[in-house]
């Protein structure tokens, strides 16, 4: 984190970068404990990460939270399949349904490869292997008791 005329300007993986969109609150750490902070707004267009907290106004105030690790709480972040996964959890996905909105059952997962731009789930549509994207754009919901991704697909993705 740098601090910038009251902006912070965060280094955040782009896998996150959707999560933080939607968060309300982050914390940083001071003196060993994670302090909340509002967010006021976030600036992705400029190509930087500039977050803007609410009581933070002044580059000498945004300057004294430079270099601080930042955390957000699990309930607040959507589900996020990309986040750090290991090869092993990538595979316990294997097995599940992915369903649309409504509980329409869309295929059960057969494989699942690790691509450089995303991760893709390998399942049977109507008799034909089909590619599915597993990004948080298209997630709604993940049910590990049922074993259900629930997903809504682009138009169109299905028939491709």
């Amino acid at each position: 984190m740098h601090g910038v005329q009251g902006q912070i300007k965060m280094d955040i993986d782009r896998r996150y970068e959707d999560a933080f969109e939607v968060l309300s609150v982050l914390f940083i750490e001071q003196a060993s404990k994670k302090t909340p902070f509002f967010i006021e707004n976030i600036d992705f267009n400029s190509g930087l990460h500039l977050v803007k907290l609410e009581e933070i106004d002044s580059k000498e105030a945004a300057q004294k939270l430079t270099n601080k690790p930042i955390f957000a709480r699990e309930k607040d972040l959507p589900e996020i399949i990309e986040a750090e996964m290991t090869d092993d959890s990538i595979e316990q996905l294997i097995g599940y349904k992915i369903i649309d909105p409504e509980g329409k059952n869309i295929g059960t997962i057969e494989d699942i490869q690790e691509f450089p731009q995303q991760i893709m789930a390998f399942i049977l549509y109507q008799g034909r292997e089909v590619l599915i994207p597993l990004n948080n754009a298209f997630i709604l919901d993940i049910n590990p008791e049922k074993k259900e991704i629930t997903m809504e697909l682009p138009d169109g993705l299905l028939e491709v």
